[in-house]
């Protein structure tokens, strides 16, 4: 029996019953509302595991035996009571389900890594300071009294919402595109530079951005490079999940 075929690649019912018992080894509750979830999180988790052997392939990536037995190693030097074939059982895999199982999470890793490689270290930046706050009419108020003269910073520190940047006078440094909020990356990035945008409304509240500065080209920070390369990869994934083909087959048990 087939449990789902994901783009014509079969799941087979074996291999669910397997996970699902390996599951129900980790868990206490065994009600049945409970397993009846845990059926759909495991069929989930196979699903993914296969996409990412299918979508891994089609960007060329591979893994080796070695980088298994790697792997392996790896492992056994982390457990510290059981032997490797032990804990391995323990897990409720044979030796050889526990090799595949593997697979996909170091496919993974090396698909991440390929991804982060194509994400460029420069980029168009923007350096921007805002003032966020709960209300239109707070901002509206804050935006007439910034047209008439007074400092931004003031402004920030008295009233901004945002703890991160109100002490630095609202400064939020140089970011690139696809970090933040949509409405308010495209504000700031259409501002002239040294010019005051309209009110932008996103879930954190009401925000009135300034650009300080405005490259095509700049240095991406350590911790935004390291999150475009993360997204790099959850887009790529989620773009793999939705253009799926998934068939469920026979019914789970």
């Amino acid at each position: 029996p087939i449990a789902v075929r994901v783009n014509e690649v079969p799941i087979y019912m074996l291999e669910f019953e397997r996970e699902m018992l390996r599951y129900k080894l980790a868990i206490t509750d065994t009600s049945t509302t409970t397993l009846e979830i845990a059926n759909e999180m495991v069929l989930d988790y196979l699903i993914d595991l296969e996409l990412m052997r299918q979508g891994a392939t089609q960007l060329g990536v591979t893994v080796s035996d070695e980088e298994i037995d790697n792997e392996l190693e790896r492992i056994e030097e982390l457990v510290d009571d059981l032997s490797l074939a032990e804990w391995i059982d323990h897990e409720g895999y044979t030796e050889d389900e526990y090799r595949i199982a593997l697979e996909p999470h170091l496919l993974a890793a090396k698909v991440a890594e390929k991804l982060a490689s194509d994400v460029p270290m420069q980029q168009e930046q923007v350096k921007a300071r805002h003032i966020v706050v709960t209300t239109m009419e707070e901002a509206q108020s804050l935006k007439v009294r910034l047209e008439a003269g007074e400092l931004f910073e003031d402004l920030a520190l008295e009233n901004s919402l945002d703890e991160s940047s109100r002490y630095l006078g609202g400064d939020l440094g140089w970011f690139p595109r696809g970090i933040g909020d949509p409405d308010f990356e495209s504000a700031a990035f259409a501002l002239t530079v040294g010019t005051l945008s309209n009110i932008i409304e996103t879930k954190l509240g009401y925000h009135l951005i300034e650009a300080l500065d405005h490259k095509d080209s700049y240095p991406v920070s350590e911790s935004y490079l390291a999150r475009l390369q993360q997204l790099a990869f959850e887009d790529w994934f989620e773009e793999l999940k939705n253009s799926a083909e998934i068939e469920p087959v026979d019914p789970l048990p």
